[in-house]
């Protein structure tokens, strides 16, 4: 049986980045996205960049699976979505401080022949990244501190969010070699709150 590697994984560059951040900072994980996206796919390789067990679940979109898949259409109505994601295991949503989409592959994705980084490499990464000391509080610069403030006021994001935000920011300024949180990092991390930034609107 071949053995499991993340450069077997085409495409996906923006969820490959979150599950590296996720390993890092130890940060629980929740994959959403239509019938057949690779969120199995994906999981399946976490193990390969960590020795470390992290919490990962996985949703559709919709009850019908299909929204956001530019194949198929959706036979959910606005509300039925709505009730749909306000139905989410809240055990889930503590846990996962990153949630993540997961986009169908389109066919010039499947048919890339090149590979992207080994798991050895990115756990080379996260274990040099680990070994150095957790801050014990995060320090934001100015306009990392303005840029939360306006994600708040703009997506209503909960006291919840708002740590799991900092928090994951925290592990994002890390892997950059920084100890002060700048707004890219804030912006990153916002990126990995899908079900806070009303995605389905």
């Amino acid at each position: 049986m071949k053995k499991l590697d993340f450069q077997d994984i085409k495409g996906q560059e923006h969820c490959k980045r979150a599950m590296e951040v996720a390993c890092a900072g130890n940060h629980g994980m929740l994959f959403i996205g239509p019938h057949k996206s690779g969120k199995t796919y994906l999981i399946k390789r976490i193990p390969t960049i960590t020795d470390i067990p992290i919490f990962t679940a996985e949703m559709l979109p919709c009850p019908c699976g299909n929204f956001t898949d530019p194949k198929k259409e959706c036979r959910c109505t606005p509300t039925e979505i709505q009730r749909y994601l306000e139905s989410t295991n809240p055990e889930w949503l503590a846990k996962a401080e990153i949630h993540i989409e997961v986009p169908r592959l389109t066919l010039c994705h499947l048919s890339d022949k090149r590979r992207g980084e080994s798991s050895a490499d990115i756990k080379a990464r996260i274990e040099k990244i680990r070994q150095r000391p957790t801050p014990s509080e995060p320090i934001l610069d100015k306009e990392a501190d303005e840029l939360l403030k306006l994600a708040i006021l703009e997506l209503g994001i909960s006291a919840k969010s708002y740590d799991k935000i900092i928090k994951v920011a925290v592990t994002i300024a890390r892997l950059d070699d920084k100890t002060v949180v700048e707004a890219h990092h804030i912006s990153e991390a916002i990126s990995y709150r899908s079900l806070d930034r009303n995605l389905w609107g």
